[in-house]
């Protein structure tokens, strides 16, 4: 059990979050103060305590399928009886094999989880259909672990799950034109998704949500970037639809019509 550590809060964009840091343990969280309302400081310490035994222990993953992913899932009850997913950031590519679970930080940089919380706060501010942010964990400095938790959409399953169970292709059309219309408010955010395709879709009660930012980053959204992005979404949703043999044309079409302006081609 973790016994010395600090807790602090701090405001960004006019809304509250709240730090916990061990400097024994070399962990800090920032948890999304907003989303918890009234908890005490005293429950969020034991979540924070919770967090780092995950650490400790290894993550146990759950059964969700992992598709083209670098991240391990596993879900937690946090303060308030909240059902989180935490998400364990994997390296990808060459570096995977060396450092596995670990990532680099040069002084005065961000954590790459941190800024994924902050810029998935910001997106479900603007109204974009994101799982609710709540928490984010590292562990070490310079080489660190980390991990993200949003709050878990009850039901719902990725697009690619349902179309492997034979989910018909008129429902695939309708989820991925909502998947369009909800990647057109993140280009107008000014978030690009480098991964978005079926597999980063929930659905559930005729809603989509869209997951996994780990490498979204931010731009400039002028209409002539906003175009170059949103024709790079609709590139990589089709090239998953292709790779796995699932309606290709259609959802893709689909896909298009939903982000509408923001892929067209040149005029």
């Amino acid at each position: 059990m973790i016994q010395d550590f600090a807790i602090s809060t701090f405001e960004r964009k006019g809304r509250l979050w709240i730090r916990i840091y061990s400097d024994a343990e070399k962990v800090q969280a920032f948890f999304a103060g907003t989303a918890f309302g009234e908890v005490a400081y005293e429950d969020l310490s034991s979540c924070f305590a919770t967090l780092v035994e995950i650490f400790r222990q290894g993550f146990v993953t759950n059964s969700r399928e992992r598709i083209e992913g670098r991240g391990e899932v596993s879900e937690v009850i946090l303060p308030g009886e909240r059902t989180v997913v935490l998400r364990r950031g994997i390296r990808g590519g060459v570096f995977g094999s060396l450092l596995k679970d670990k990532y680099l930080r040069l002084p005065g940089a961000e954590f790459r989880n941190f800024e994924e919380l902050f810029l998935l706060d910001d997106l479900f501010s603007s109204g974009v259909a994101v799982p609710q942010p709540l928490v984010a964990l590292v562990s070490g400095i310079s080489r660190y672990r980390s991990l993200i938790g949003t709050e878990k959409v009850d039901n719902a399953k990725n697009l690619f799950q349902l179309a492997r169970e034979g989910a018909a292709e008129s429902f695939l059309i309708a989820a991925a034109e909502l998947a369009g219309k909800e990647a057109k408010k993140m280009l107008a955010a000014g978030v690009f998704h480098p991964d978005l395709h079926l597999g980063n879709v929930l659905f559930v009660d005729e809603r989509v949500f869209l997951i996994d930012f780990d490498k979204a980053c931010r731009f400039s959204p002028s209409t002539q970037n906003s175009l170059r992005q949103g024709r790079r979404l609709v590139e990589r949703f089709s090239r998953f639809c292709r790779k796995y043999g699932i309606y290709q044309q259609s959802l893709s079409q689909a896909f298009l019509r939903g982000i509408g302006d923001y892929s067209a081609g040149p005029t």
